[in-house]
Parts: structure tokens; C-alpha cells; sequence
């Protein structure tokens, strides 16, 4: 059986049980709709490019949120939210890849090959942001050796003082950029993100590893 066999038998399963979503939740719905998607157009080597398998009239209409994920290979994908709440916000690949966000600060990958197997930070909330102000981010990745690596970064934020127009999809959104850089040593980072009037993070830019680069991500629907 794979991977996404197994993903989709035990989402199945949840949505028997009583506190799980019905099998009939637009969550549930959307994964098996990528899941075709992927399927139909997946039978060559090629790669599939989600924004010209999927127009933003159908993203839309789905009024359900979806995660777009852009990987720094130009390799990218459409992200249902997985049924139920954790240690943050899971977002499901149809190849049963998932990416784990937590107030829209990057928390964990699955399937990538070089996975975050989870972060840590004080960084304070958005609202209460202080351009400046120092704080700490910790990555933890699996290595080959089944040992873990952890990074600890020293950051601070720059909130912009103007709005900034962005397109997601077609939807045109006023947002507010918060520039974050981070140090580890010599090494040094940069993440962007975006956030909406309601105070969500509705696309970032945000650094994964060495091997993996910057993922991209905007959130339609939300």
C-alpha cells in the first residue's frame, strides 16, 4: 500500500468516528480532489505545475482554504488544510507531503526529503511586534543518521509602514510586510510575510534548510 493509500484510509477512518470530519467535509473533499488532479496529469515523468493544472476560478469556488507551496526548484503544489487542530496549522499534499505552520511562522515538513522536524521561538505576537526587538528561532532537522541537527538563529523583525498590494490567485489584497532576519553564526536569513486585515499570514517567504531553500506560500480562501 502507499503512502497516499494509507493517508487516505485514515482519514476515512477519523471521519467515522465521532469527533473526526465527515466524509463529506470540504477538507476532505479537497484532498481527493488534488489527489486526482495529481493523478490524471502525474502519469509521465514531467513535472506538474499547479497554477496552470488548477485556475484561480476553481480555487475560488472551492471556498475552502488552500495552501499554495513553491519549493526554491520551482517544484510546487496545492494544499488542502488536514481535518482537525494540533500544535499548529497541517497542510496536505495529494503525494501525502504536508507542511505545518503555527501563527504563519514555519513549524514542520514531512516529505520533502530534508525535513524540519520542528521549530521553537519566542518571537512575540504579531500585533505586538517591536521593530528591533530580538528573539530566538530554533530548527530542529532529521539527518541521514537518524540524529538531529539543531540550529539556533538569533532574529528580529521589521514591520513596514506601508501597505503592500499583493495577488494571490487573482485576489488582489492589502497586506502588511514584516521582514524577519535571522543569524546563525555567519550564516544569515531573511523571511517575508504578509498579513491580511485580519492578522493572518496570507503569503511568506520563509528559509526551510541549505538543501531545500526558501518556500513560498500563499493562502487563498482564508
Amino acid at each position: 500500500m502507499n503512502l497516499w493509500k494509507f493517508l487516505v484510509l485514515s482519514l476515512l477512518f477519523t471521519a467515522s468516528c465521532e469527533k473526526g470530519p465527515s466524509l463529506d467535509s470540504p477538507e476532505i473533499n479537497a484532498i481527493k480532489i488534488l489527489k486526482n488532479s495529481i493523478e490524471n496529469h502525474g502519469r509521465t515523468k514531467e513535472f506538474v505545475d499547479v497554477r496552470k493544472l488548477v485556475s484561480p476560478s476553481k480555487i475560488k469556488s472551492s471556498k475552502i482554504p488552500l495552501l499554495y507551496v513553491e519549493l526554491a526548484s520551482g517544484q510546487n503544489a496545492l494544499l488542502a488544510r488536514y481535518p482537525g487542530e494540533g500544535n499548529g496549522t497541517t497542510w496536505l499534499g495529494a503525494d501525502g507531503s504536508t507542511v505545518t505552520f503555527k501563527n504563519g511562522v514555519l513549524k514542520a515538513t514531512r516529505g520533502l526529503g530534508y525535513d524540519l522536524m520542528g521549530s521553537t521561538n519566542n518571537m512575540p505576537k504579531w500585533d505586538n511586534i517591536k521593530n528591533g526587538e530580538k528573539y530566538k528561532l530554533t530548527f530542529a532537522y532529521l539527518r541521514g543518521n537518524n540524529s538531529i541537527k539543531i540550529y539556533e538563529y538569533i532574529c528580529s523583525m521589521e514591520k513596514s509602514t506601508k501597505e503592500k498590494q499583493i495577488n494571490i490567485f487573482n485576489d488582489l489584497l492589502d497586506t502588511v510586510e514584516f521582514k524577519e532576519k535571522c543569524k546563525h553564526g555567519i550564516k544569515e536569513i531573511t523571511n517575508k510575510y504578509y498579513l491580511n486585515k485580519n492578522g493572518s499570514v496570507v503569503k511568506s517567504k520563509v528559509f526551510h534548510s541549505d538543501k531545500i531553500g526558501y518556500i513560498l506560500t500563499e493562502l487563498s480562501n482564508d
